[in-house]
C-alpha cells in the first residue's frame, strides 16, 4: 500500500518569480494593460469602446521587468491622468508607491517597512510636505501569509485592524475587521474546491449570525486554466471569458461576458527581451484641464480635436454620400463610447433640456442636426 506523502510549506515549490505570478511566459520585459468597455458590432464584433478606470479606481497598469523576472517598477492609472508608480529593488521587493495628481504633482508616498527576516512589517504614508498621514504594522504565520493588519492615524492612535485565518493550502478561511474599539465591523468566511477556487462566501452579522452567502462554480480547459465562473442558476448571473494569445503564448485581449453579452475588453501590449521593440510608456492622454489643486475644471478640447487616419476612414464608411455624415460615429471616435440616445425630438423634453446645459454651460459642439417630415 502506497504511503501518503504530507507536504510541508518548506517542501512547497520554490517562489515564483513576478512574471511566473501573472502567469507570463518567456523573457517578458514590460507589460502595459488597459481595460475598456466592450462594443458589440456586426461588421468587427467585439471591439474597445470607452477605457475604463477613474482616478481612485487604476484598473489600467503598466509593468516593468528584469530578465530574472522580478518587476522593477509598476504603474497604475486611470483615464483623468492621475496615476501611482512602484518601485522595486534589484531582488524585486517592494519598496514604495507614489501619487501623482493629473498635473504631475506628487500628492503622497507610501513606503514599505520590512523586518530582519524580509517580510513586510508595514507601511509609513507621507503627504507631499513629508508628514505622516497613516502607518500600519503586519503579522505574519508560518507560510507568511498576512494574519493581521493594524492601522494608526496620524496622531498614531489605532485606528482600526483586521485578522485572518487559512487553512493548511493558504487559502484564506476567514477575515474580521475591528473598530478601535474592538467591535466587529465585518466578517466573512470562505470554501475552496480541489483547485483552491473559492466556491463559497459567507458574510456575518457581528454577532456572529449569518447575514448572506454567495456560492460559485467553475469550468476549466484542458490545461486546467480557469475560462468560466457563475453563481447557481436561480441567481441567473453567468461571466464567460474568451482570450487572444501572442507567439508566446501570453494572452494579449481578453472579453469578458455577462449572460452572453461582452461587457469588457482587457487589450495587453507585451515586449520581450529576446524580441527588440519599442519601449511601452504611459502616454496618458488628459482630456481634462486641471486647477492648481489638481481638481478637474473643464474638458481639454485640444486633447479631442483631431482624428487619426483609420479613425477618418471608419467615419467615412458609415458616411455614404457627403450630405449623409455619421453622427453616431463622429460621436464614438471623438468620446470612445456609444451614445446613450442617437434620436433627438421635441416631445423629448428633457434630452432638449439637457441639450442647452451642455452646449451654453460645459462648452459642448452640436455636430449634426436634421429635420425630418
Amino acid at each position: 500500500m502506497a504511503k501518503k506523502k504530507t507536504i510541508t510549506a518548506q517542501e512547497e515549490k520554490p517562489k515564483q518569480t513576478h512574471a511566473e505570478e501573472l502567469e507570463l511566459k518567456g523573457k517578458v520585459q514590460q507589460v502595459k494593460e488597459l481595460w475598456y468597455k466592450a462594443i458589440e458590432s456586426d461588421k468587427d464584433g467585439v471591439i474597445p469602446g470607452k477605457m475604463l478606470g477613474s482616478k481612485y479606481d487604476t484598473k489600467n497598469r503598466l509593468f516593468n521587468f528584469n530578465k530574472h523576472g522580478g518587476k522593477t517598477e509598476e504603474y497604475t492609472f486611470g483615464i483623468t491622468g492621475a496615476y501611482t508608480k512602484g518601485t522595486y529593488n534589484e531582488k524585486g521587493v517592494y519598496q514604495q508607491s507614489e501619487s501623482y495628481r493629473i498635473d504631475g504633482v506628487l500628492e503622497w508616498r507610501a513606503v514599505s517597512l520590512y523586518d530582519e527576516r524580509g517580510n513586510g512589517s508595514g507601511t509609513i504614508c507621507y503627504n507631499a510636505e513629508g508628514g505622516v498621514m497613516w502607518r500600519n504594522t503586519i503579522t505574519f504565520n508560518e507560510m507568511n501569509k498576512i494574519t493581521g493588519i493594524y492601522n494608526y492615524n496620524p496622531q498614531d492612535e489605532l485606528s482600526y485592524w483586521s485578522e485572518n485565518k487559512y487553512d493548511d493550502k493558504g487559502n484564506q478561511t476567514e477575515s474580521k475587521i475591528y473598530s478601535k474599539d474592538g467591535e466587529v465591523t465585518n466578517w466573512q468566511t470562505y470554501k475552496y474546491n480541489d483547485k483552491n477556487d473559492c466556491i463559497e462566501l459567507n458574510f456575518y452579522k457581528p454577532d456572529g449570525s449569518l447575514e448572506r452567502s454567495s456560492s460559485y462554480s467553475y469550468e476549466y480547459d484542458s490545461d486546467g486554466k480557469r475560462i468560466n465562473n457563475y453563481t447557481p442558476p436561480e441567481k441567473k448571473l453567468h461571466e464567460s471569458y474568451t482570450y487572444k494569445y501572442d507567439k508566446h503564448g501570453n494572452w494579449i485581449e481578453k472579453i469578458k461576458r455577462f449572460k452572453n453579452v461582452a461587457e469588457l475588453i482587457v487589450k495587453r501590449d507585451i515586449t520581450y527581451y529576446n524580441d527588440p521593440s519599442e519601449k511601452l510608456e504611459l502616454n496618458i492622454n488628459i482630456p481634462y484641464n486641471v486647477d492648481a489643486e489638481g481638481e478637474i475644471t473643464a474638458k481639454n478640447t485640444e486633447a479631442l480635436e483631431s482624428l487619426t487616419a483609420q479613425q477618418a476612414m471608419w467615419l467615412a464608411e458609415g458616411s455614404p454620400t457627403p450630405d449623409a455624415f455619421s453622427a453616431t460615429r463622429y460621436f464614438v471616435v471623438k468620446n470612445n463610447e456609444v451614445p446613450s440616445s442617437t434620436v433627438l425630438t421635441k416631445q423629448n423634453v428633457e434630452v432638449i433640456a439637457l441639450m442647452h446645459a451642455l452646449t451654453e454651460e460645459k462648452g459642448a459642439k452640436l455636430v449634426h442636426t436634421y429635420k425630418t417630415a
